[in-house]
């Protein structure tokens, strides 16, 4: 939960001086998820972009203007 500042800001985006990015991370259903993966972080896509909007509004107080996404790459379950 500190990639956004530490990779997409530190390491990417201020070496070359740029302000604007896009953190995109993915994101599946528990059960879906590798072994070793929780099970428990962020049952919820919706609840972790509300974390990480929250995250890049604290860093638009350095100047900095990151869009979260948050891909759902959960397969269909047949019914």
């Amino acid at each position: 939960m500190t990639a956004m500042r530490k990779q997409l800001v530190d390491l990417y985006l201020t070496p070359i001086g740029r302000r604007h990015g896009i953190y995109l991370v993915y994101w599946t259903t528990p059960s879906q998820r590798p072994a070793g993966m929780s099970r428990a972080t962020w049952p919820d896509a919706g609840e972790l972009k509300h974390v990480l909007a929250n995250q890049a509004a604290e860093l638009r107080k350095s100047r900095h203007d990151i869009t979260p996404f948050v891909l759902d790459v959960s397969y269909k379950q047949s019914s």
